[in-house]
C-alpha cells in the first residue's frame, strides 16, 4: 500500500470515530454538564449502540471508572444521598421552585436527615481522592511550569495518558488501567455471549 493511501485510511478512520463522537454527544443531551453516575447510566444503557471506549472518551469518563461502576454495589454513603437528593427535590417543589441553601438545609434537618461532610483538616475521610490529587501534584504539577490555560491542559492530558495508559498500578494487579479494563470487558462479553 503506497504512504499516500495509508495516510488517506487513516483519515477514513478518524473521521468515521470523529462522527460517532459527535453522534453520542449529540445523543447525550446536554450530559457533559450532568454528574458522573448520569454519564456512567448513559455509557450503560448505549454501549450495545456504540462501542464503550467512544462512549466514555465523548463524556469524559475513564472506562476503567465505568467497568469498575458496573459492578460496585452502591454504598452506604450514596444510599444516604439518594435519600437526602430526594428531599431536596421535595424542598424544591414545595417552594415553588425557589432554592435557597437555608431553606433546603432547615428542610432536610427538619425531617431527621443529617447531612455529612468531610471534616475540615480530615483527608484520610477522602483517601482515594486525596491519594490522587497528591500524585497529580507532586509527579504533574509540581513539575512543570504553565504559561496559559491550555499549556496546563496539554501537560495535564499528557500525564493522565501516562497514569492511565503506561504506568501499571499495584491495586489492578500490577496492569495500567487500560489493561484493566480491555480484560474487564473481554470477561464481560464473554459472560454476555455465553
Amino acid at each position: 500500500m503506497k504512504p499516500e493511501q495509508a495516510e488517506i485510511d487513516c483519515l477514513r478512520k478518524e473521521v468515521a470515530k470523529l462522527k460517532v463522537l459527535r453522534d453520542i454527544l449529540k445523543n447525550s443531551r446536554g450530559l457533559l454538564r450532568q454528574g458522573l453516575t448520569v454519564k456512567l447510566e448513559f455509557v450503560a444503557n448505549h454501549r450495545g449502540v456504540w462501542p464503550v471506549n467512544l462512549l466514555c472518551e465523548a463524556l469524559g469518563v475513564s472506562r476503567s471508572g465505568f467497568c469498575a461502576w458496573l459492578v460496585r454495589l452502591p454504598s452506604r454513603r450514596s444510599k444516604a444521598d439518594e435519600v437526602i437528593g430526594a428531599q431536596v427535590r421535595q424542598s424544591f417543589i414545595v417552594s415553588d421552585h425557589t432554592y435557597g441553601a437555608h431553606r433546603v438545609w432547615h428542610d432536610v434537618l427538619a425531617q431527621g436527615l443529617t447531612l455529612r461532610f468531610i471534616e475540615p483538616g480530615k483527608p484520610q475521610q477522602n483517601a482515594y481522592i486525596e491519594s490522587f490529587n497528591g500524585k497529580l501534584r507532586d509527579e504533574c504539577l509540581n513539575e512543570h511550569w504553565s504559561l496559559s490555560m491550555r499549556h496546563a491542559q496539554t501537560i495535564i492530558a499528557d500525564w493522565r495518558l501516562e497514569y492511565n495508559e503506561v504506568r501499571p498500578h499495584s491495586a489492578l494487579g500490577y496492569q495500567t488501567p487500560k489493561e484493566f479494563v480491555e480484560r474487564f470487558l473481554t470477561v464481560d462479553s464473554n459472560l454476555v455471549s455465553d
